[in-house]
């Protein structure tokens, strides 16, 4: 009997162990990041002391206009935001020390709160892209905004008309340009939309913009 209860306690004990050290793997793996949303919330797991990002669908990166916070993964891989109204948003975490990221895009709603079919995602290659913007007759045009909505990822067009944005995660992106507002003496003009794809790994030269 004695000896039947000794191996049930190692039993249990190497159980334990075990469970212990898959659930840590899985909140501080250092390749993955879980997102969940719920009720007015969005909360997951990531890196441990690695700082995650919210932003909402309108949020313009340049101006620092609409939606944004941040939060820290705590000790045991968690963060959180709350009281969020329903909308779109992305989720952003980098690694540090590395060209891996996460861009997560969902949907919030009150009464369930899923605007993800799958929580886990992997940390994967940044690319980047490139380009020229000019006027309709080929001229350079210099300090416009090159933006991605919702997302953290700008720049300004330079003297010759160029501009690139590096460390872009995977995915489709629709990218707007826009007169800059550090040019007061210009006059203020429409937006220009592009569709762009950016692969892992890899620096996208995308066709000359025209505004």
């Amino acid at each position: 009997m004695k000896i039947i209860m000794l191996l049930s306690g190692l039993f249990t004990m190497f159980f334990c162990l075990c469970g212990n050290n898959v659930a840590g793997s899985e909140t501080t793996n250092g390749d993955q990041i879980i997102v969940i949303a719920s009720k007015g919330s969005i909360y997951g797991t990531a890196p441990v002391g690695h700082t995650i990002y919210l932003f909402s669908s309108d949020y313009c990166p340049y101006n620092d206009s609409g939606f944004s916070s941040t939060a820290i993964a705590d000790s045991s891989g968690a963060f959180s935001f709350n009281n969020l109204e329903i909308g779109e948003y992305a989720v952003y975490c980098k690694l540090a020390d590395s060209d891996l990221s996460v861009f997560v895009k969902l949907m919030l709603n009150r009464s369930d709160g899923w605007g993800i079919a799958d929580t886990v995602f992997a940390f994967g290659e940044n690319g980047s892209f490139s380009g020229k913007l000019t006027d309709a007759t080929g001229v350079p045009l210099s300090l416009y905004d090159v933006y991605i909505p919702g997302s953290p990822f700008f720049t300004v067009t330079d003297s010759s008309g160029g501009f690139v944005i590096d460390s872009v995660p995977e995915g489709n992106y629709r990218v707007y340009f826009s007169k800059s507002s550090n040019d007061i003496n210009s006059p203020t003009k429409s937006r220009k939309i592009i569709e762009v794809t950016i692969e892992a790994g890899k620096k996208t030269v995308v066709d000359p913009v025209t505004f």
